[in-house]
């Protein structure tokens, strides 16, 4: 099931403050993977001529989702966009392994090649 990210604009108007009840929705359906507000920081890059920051962007939350369609529907009910905020869908093109999944492989490949070993 792909990830999608949602980036939360700064452009929601006062009552964004009750995320408790949207991110235990999402915990309970098991799409939520992770989010958080974002701050200051800056653009790096090799060469002298640096992008301007990415300022209107205040937050994030990512989540798995069936399709864009999916991700969309898990809107409801986000504090930022019941705001009126502007909410950017973006999906994730490819994954990290999280060490867990590497680990468990690991093992899985491991068992696998012991299979054969009596004690």
């Amino acid at each position: 099931m792909p990830d999608y990210i949602f980036f939360m604009h700064d452009d929601a108007r006062d009552g964004e403050d009750n995320w408790e009840p949207y991110l235990t929705q999402l915990k309970a359906s098991g799409s939520f993977e992770g989010g958080s507000a974002i701050g200051d920081g800056v653009c790096v890059r090799k060469t002298d001529d640096l992008p301007s920051l990415t300022s209107h962007l205040v937050g994030y939350i990512r989540v798995n989702a069936d399709n864009l369609e999916h991700a969309k529907s898990m809107l409801e009910g986000n504090p930022h966009f019941e705001a009126g905020g502007t909410v950017e869908i973006r999906k994730c093109l490819g994954q990290i392994r999280r060490p867990l999944d590497v680990r468990s492989r690991h093992l899985a490949d491991i068992a696998e090649r012991t299979a054969h070993v009596r004690l």
